[in-house]
């Protein structure tokens, strides 16, 4: 999932992708600047979104969220998010004002991975 949310993060900020693992990605801007972001894969229960441990320190997370209905992919600065990243949970109402870009994923998970790899041989 990292892989396709950074691709895709360069084209919507117009910049470079310049680094990519399994958990951050880094993008670099017209102007040399660079960035860091980490995808992280949440939960809604109710009004909150449940957050998993955060071990990466990055200038922005991406917040995936499960069953959740339209604007489920959400960019937040890293630093606000830590008191909540302590507790493991955010409401909606508090995770709004730290919100700095959104969109709608339609995510699919059935593909096995044998399946992914015949897909990227073929």
């Amino acid at each position: 999932m990292n892989r396709a949310v950074a691709y895709l993060m360069a084209m919507e900020w117009s910049r470079s992708l310049i680094y990519l693992d399994d958990h951050s990605f880094r993008l670099r801007g017209k102007g040399g600047e660079e960035y860091s972001f980490q995808v992280l894969e949440c939960d809604i229960d109710g009004m909150d979104i449940i957050l998993p441990k955060v071990k990466l320190q990055t200038d922005y997370v991406i917040l995936l969220i499960a069953n959740k209905l339209n604007d489920n992919c959400v960019t937040t600065h890293y630093f606000p998010m830590t008191e909540y990243f302590a507790v493991g949970r955010i409401s909606a109402t508090d995770l709004v004002p730290l919100i700095i870009f959104k969109i709608r994923m339609e995510v699919e998970t059935d593909i096995s991975p044998d399946r992914y790899s015949i897909l990227q041989q073929g």
